[in-house]
This record gives structure tokens, C-alpha cells and sequence, in this order.
């Protein structure tokens, strides 16, 4: 008798935890690094208005 299938189906149920956490760590890693990317002006640097 095997027991292949238990094993898969244990392996399978510690990983969905897993694979959920990476999605919305991703999803707010991207969101965040988008949002840094942009250039935000601060008043008083840099070269005066022409």
C-alpha cells in the first residue's frame, strides 16, 4: 500500500498558507514600490522657477 497520496495531500495543505501570504505580500511589495518610484516634488529644492 502507498502512501504517496497522503504525502501530496499533507505537502499540498502546508503550502496554500504559503502561496496566500506571496500573493498579498507581492501585491502590497508592488503597490509600494510603484508609489516610491514616483517623483515626488518638495518645495524649496532644486533650481528656483524659471
Amino acid at each position: 500500500m502507498s502512501s504517496l497520496p497522503l504525502v501530496m495531500a499533507g505537502a499540498l495543505m502546508s503550502v496554500i498558507p504559503l502561496i496566500v501570504v506571496f500573493l498579498f505580500g507581492a501585491r502590497h511589495f508592488l503597490r509600494d514600490l510603484a508609489a516610491g518610484a514616483m517623483k515626488r516634488e518638495v518645495p524649496g529644492a532644486g533650481a528656483p522657477p524659471r
